[in-house]
């Protein structure tokens, strides 16, 4: 059982169920997997904000789809009741998993067959990655039940990790079932917690420049009165260049460009001149306080010198709905002598 926000007790199976995607999101001739990790990336752009924030005085609390999307923001719960949702809509069979990362707190993960082969795929729906079972690098850690829309499984196995399980759920040795067949015959389902369908808002005109500008302007502002007892200049060519090159980022991370290297070509010729250090961040949007001070905790505005500069880029890219996938680029740049 969960409890959702008027407070109730529900059985988690009502949370489960297909959703239609975003328009235009995915290509619709692409390979099954590569919408997965299209939508997978979508869901991993909204920001994570836990359950004690949203509901302070409430135990862990688990909001629908429509509610997640409107508010913009949720824990694991909720990104991985969205990717689940959007991969049954694709006619993939896929699972909730809860269980412990490595981070030690309990966790929602996404179960899916990996491809045609006999092997299962776990995504993290809050970094959009995806980790074969047997993966050192997969982040959970101990499995305690999988759920779909018709039942619950209990882990009974010796083990909860995934790398040495087995994942046949209808082997009643490994896997408890909570009901011994599938949930309640035809006239008495219980009726889904979930919406039907949901109607992606269209993204506002000129967002993209009215965040862009706004976010550069508090970055700005917010280094120049941290460093009030120098003089704080900004090399407006630089920032030109990194504009540029932030423009691509958000392509070039799904591709694996090798970023580094790319990066040092476009900037060389400031690079005779320069000693730049920095990197581009790629941060959730929730609002530009809290942007300013991801970008401040860096630490890269903390010289104590006048003879340097600095540089700042924004780029803001929307999706359907007003997520917002937000790159900042920070550099400080040091004469060579």
């Amino acid at each position: 059982m969960v409890v959702n926000t008027e407070a109730k007790s529900c059985l988690a199976t009502r949370f489960i169920r297909p959703l239609n995607i975003p328009p235009a999101l995915v290509v619709d001739s692409a390979p099954t997997l590569d919408k997965m990790n299209d939508l997978a990336k979508y869901v991993a752009r909204i920001p994570y904000v836990s359950d004690t924030l949203l509901f302070p005085e409430a135990v862990d609390i688990w909001t629908t789809n429509d509610q997640f999307l409107n508010l913009q923001c949720g824990d694991d719960e909720e990104h991985a009741l969205l990717l689940l949702s959007y991969f049954l809509y694709l006619k993939t069979s896929a699972y909730l998993i809860l269980g412990n990362p490595v981070t030690g707190r309990s966790g929602a993960y996404v179960l899916t067959k990996a491809g045609d082969s006999d092997g299962w795929l776990i995504w993290d729906a809050t970094t959009g990655r995806s980790y074969q079972t047997d993966s050192i690098n997969c982040p959970l850690k101990d499995v305690g039940i999988v759920v779909d829309a018709t039942n619950v499984w209990a882990n009974v196995q010796h083990t909860g990790s995934p790398r040495q399980m087995q994942w046949l759920l209808t082997n009643t040795v490994n896997w408890k079932p909570f009901w011994p067949a599938k949930q309640p015959a035809t006239g008495q389902e219980l009726i889904s917690a979930q919406p039907e369908a949901f109607t992606y808002e269209p993204v506002p005109f000129g967002l993209k420049q009215e965040l862009e500008i706004l976010l550069k302007n508090q970055i700005v502002t917010r280094v120049m009165e941290e460093r009030t007892q120098y003089i704080t200049r900004w090399n407006i060519e630089c920032d030109r260049r990194l504009y540029a090159l932030l423009g691509s980022m958000e392509q070039d991370q799904l591709r694996g460009t090798d970023l580094q290297a790319y990066h040092e070509r476009e900037l060389r010729d400031l690079l005779v001149i320069y000693e730049i250090y920095g990197f581009p961040l790629n941060i959730p949007f929730t609002n530009t306080d809290g942007v300013t001070d991801i970008i401040l905790a860096t630490g890269v505005h903390k010289i104590d010198s006048n003879d340097v500069e600095f540089s700042v880029a924004v780029n803001v890219t929307t999706y359907p709905h007003s997520v917002i996938s937000l790159w900042v680029y920070f550099v400080v740049l040091l004469k060579r002598h």
